[in-house]
């Protein structure tokens, strides 16, 4: 309830503050920085890339990353900050007691594994809806600053939590993109219309609120990348395994279950691992090395 000491200061005062707001996990603190990465379902390898370098190099700055837990953008920030084993946000637009889309059950319980939190303003065991979605974007845009558009189409929520950012007085930027890309329609006009241009982490960093930069590693206001390369010592004998099974191209689940003499269950739980280790990024069902 808005009345309780536990409740966001940052949702005390928007339009329609939610009357009430379940939470898995802990938020931030309300002096933590925090910024929303936000944008279509429908990434493309390109926003793929772009989200989880952003996410990534916030993180390591000690930003907290604010998203939907949707498809595309939104689950590759989130599982950014998890490969990093630290907190994330994620406002859903179903009940804290479901997860939708259901393949994202193990990012979830890995945001909440490593300090981070699962949040709606919806009952326990709501079931999604349509009208859910845009709701919730209000949240996330009021628990940030800035807001950050990764990838969108023209007609996308996530030009409708710009907007509703844009209303609450909030900073929005975006990632530009292709010019043929209809995924980038979206953010190109938030640019021409205004939007701050990011291409770094660096250029999200310089929107964070003065009071709140104490703590945040300035390397990271300085440089462009500072992700480190991914050491390969830690993967155990099945991840090699995996690994060798995808090769320099790709490959299907059945088809590495096979390769690594797994059943499917096992080989799932092992593709995982090294997507959340950024090893291996899923396109459309098929697996390949990442390229970060």
């Amino acid at each position: 309830m808005p009345e309780d000491e536990e409740y966001p200061q940052s949702l005390r005062n928007i339009k329609e503050a939610p009357l009430a707001l379940y939470v898995l996990g802990k938020l931030p603190a309300e002096n933590k920085p925090c910024v929303a990465m936000v944008g279509t379902r429908k990434i493309t390898p390109y926003g793929r890339r772009a989200a989880n370098k952003l996410a990534s190099d916030l993180t390591q700055a000690g930003v907290t990353v604010v998203s939907g837990l949707a498809r595309g953008v939104d689950s590759e920030s989130h599982a950014a900050a998890v490969r990093l084993k630290k907190p994330t946000v994620a406002v859903i637009g179903t009940g804290v007691g479901r997860c939708y889309p259901p393949e994202n059950r193990s990012l979830a319980r890995a945001i909440l594994e490593h300090g981070g939190a699962i949040v709606s303003e919806l009952p326990f065991n709501k079931p999604p809806n349509a009208f859910h979605f845009p709701r919730r974007n209000r949240i996330i845009a009021a628990l940030s600053q800035p807001v950050v558009v990764v990838e969108g189409e023209i007609k996308s929520g996530a030009l409708i939590t710009a907007k509703l950012a844009l209303e609450m007085g909030k900073d929005v930027l975006a990632v530009p993109g292709p010019i043929d890309s209809p995924q980038s329609a979206g953010t190109n006009h938030l640019i021409r219309e205004g939007a701050g241009v990011v291409t770094s982490a660096a250029d999200i960093l310089d929107y964070i609120p003065q009071q709140l930069r104490f703590g945040l590693d300035p390397r990271f206001f300085e440089t462009p990348s500072l992700t480190p390369d991914k050491p390969q010592d830690d993967l155990t004998p099945r991840q090699r395994q995996a690994m060798d099974a995808v090769g320099d191209g790709s490959a299907s689940l059945d088809q590495i279950a096979e390769t690594i003499g797994a059943d499917v269950p096992e080989a799932a739980g092992i593709l995982f691992e090294l997507e959340v280790k950024g090893f291996l990024a899923c396109e459309n069902g098929l697996y390949s090395k990442s390229k970060f």
